[in-house]
């Protein structure tokens, strides 16, 4: 049986290194042996409790802080650290950047064999806060009880968003440092709205109920504001008064909408979609095109950085006038109009219908022609082999798949295509790791270009823009 320096319960002292484990834990060794302290930052040193022991590495909670991280910083927002929405809050803006490097790094040396990589310094965005263009509250019955005594809302009433790590509990919020200041206001209004006229509220554990969730979006460069009140059945009569009154005190709201999802499962889209007032799409622009944003579509969260983001994706594809794209995994089509104008064609690829018809509706919009948008589930790769054979040859291949990545088989498919160029976004690092590997394996193309670009401040998430070249370019 192994030997362990701890056994679980074990408190011990511990310097946490100054580089954050990808998701976020601290990092630090007990004789060689590696355990993750959740809840740390860089620098700091704590006493804590190991709580769980494997076989390659142990995890820690803090129990005290010894010697706070001299990377730590004040916060401005009342609901941190308690809220789940930010996690960095109190650490300098420069360290994180500096941190999502180093993770890069890191997963692309270990996970995807990658040896003496450089790893370009992390792009931070503009605006560390009221950076987010979407957020998604939910309403409950349940409100999460910080402590004895808490003064907050009634126990039975909740709106906000869920506490960390509880399915069951909402954390009631009084604002949020993620949004816009007119959608701070429209927030406060609506918590005081329905708590006057008594709304009834979506109970998680019996699934009932009415209001769900109040998902508010706004146009970054068009300030129009779109409201989707999430209910459990269709009662516009119910409903109709707050929306008058919002629309009444705030002009910028261009459009609500009531989705209706009857279903226990939990989920901001509904099976059936009304619209309540004003047209159901509000525009954004990214560069400048402008896109039409439905509640249901996909859509940058950080409209500013998207631009740094695409702007990195079009620089490093370096597009020759006659050049063929395909645009894997396209959503709305944002990145493929994006490109339009510097190739001869460009074919995007997306599973959802609408999805598409909505990145068609944006093609037109924008009067661009020589894109073309496809249903097609990339996990099906056979289906992508019968679509891609009838098309031109790809000259280049964008890849920005979900956070698990390609399918394996999709991956075969994709290197008989042989492009002169993949070049691969990331919101996962290990995934991209793992599929830059497969995508390479076979020598023929060499990583030159890994610039991670920070969509999220305070969060530990990063995406990351890559390249694959092959040899013979």
């Amino acid at each position: 049986m192994a030997e362990y320096p701890l056994k679980k319960g074990d408190e011990f002292e511990a310097r946490i290194e100054d580089t954050l484990a990808f998701g976020g834990d601290g990092i630090t060794r007990v004789d060689n042996w590696v355990v993750f302290v959740r809840d740390v930052l860089p620098g700091a040193k704590v006493k804590a409790k190991l709580i769980k022991r494997k076989r390659n590495f142990g995890e820690a909670i803090p129990v005290e802080v010894e010697e706070a991280s001299p990377y730590r910083v004040d916060w401005p927002c009342p609901h941190y650290p308690t809220c789940g929405g930010c996690k960095f809050q109190d650490l300098d803006y420069q360290v994180q950047l500096e941190n999502k490097r180093e993770q890069v790094r890191d997963l692309l040396e270990r996970v995807g064999k990658f040896t003496d990589v450089e790893v370009l310094p992390t792009l931070g965005s503009e605006q560390i806060f009221h950076y987010r263009n979407k957020m998604e509250f939910s309403f409950g019955t349940d409100r999460w009880i910080l402590e004895e005594g808490d003064p907050g809302t009634p126990a039975d009433f909740a709106f906000g968003l869920h506490a960390p790590g509880r399915w069951d509990k909402i954390l009631d919020l009084d604002i949020c440092y993620l949004q816009s200041e007119v959608r701070n206001q429209i927030f406060a209004e609506v918590k005081q709205y329905v708590l006057e006229h008594d709304y009834p509220l979506w109970d998680l554990r019996e699934k009932t109920g009415y209001l769900r969730y109040l998902v508010i979006r706004e146009g970054e460069h068009t300030g129009q504001i779109m409201l989707n009140f999430v209910t459990g059945r269709e009662d516009p009569d119910l409903l109709m008064p707050l929306v008058e009154q919002l629309v009444g005190h705030y002009p910028q709201i261009h459009s609500v909408v009531n989705n209706i999802n009857t279903r226990a499962g939990e989920s901001a889209v509904g099976e059936v979609e009304y619209l309540l007032h004003g047209e159901d799409t509000i525009l954004d622009r990214i560069g400048e095109l402008e896109f039409e944003i439905s509640a249901s579509s996909f859509f940058q969260t950080n409209t500013r950085q998207a631009e740094v983001l695409y702007e990195e994706i079009r620089k490093t594809a370096d597009l020759r006038s006659d050049d063929t794209v395909y645009d894997l995994y396209c959503g709305t089509g944002t990145i493929a109009l994006y490109l339009a104008a510097d190739a001869g064609r460009v074919h995007g690829f997306e599973i959802n219908q609408e999805t598409v018809e909505n990145a068609v509706r944006n093609a037109y919009h924008n009067q661009i022609f020589n894109v073309q948008f496809d249903r097609l589930d990339m996990n099906k790769h056979l289906d992508f082999h019968k679509k891609v054979q009838h098309l031109e040859k790809p000259d280049v291949i964008i890849i920005d798949p979900p956070r698990s990545g390609v399918h394996p088989k999709t991956l075969k498919e994709l290197r008989q295509l042989h492009p002169r160029k993949y070049v691969y976004v990331s919101c996962n690092p290990a995934t991209l790791a793992r599929d830059l590997k497969d995508l390479s394996e076979n020598a023929d193309y060499r990583l030159t270009h890994i610039q991670p670009v920070d969509m999220f401040p305070h969060t530990p998430h990063v995406e990351v823009v890559t390249t694959l070249e092959r040899a013979d370019t």
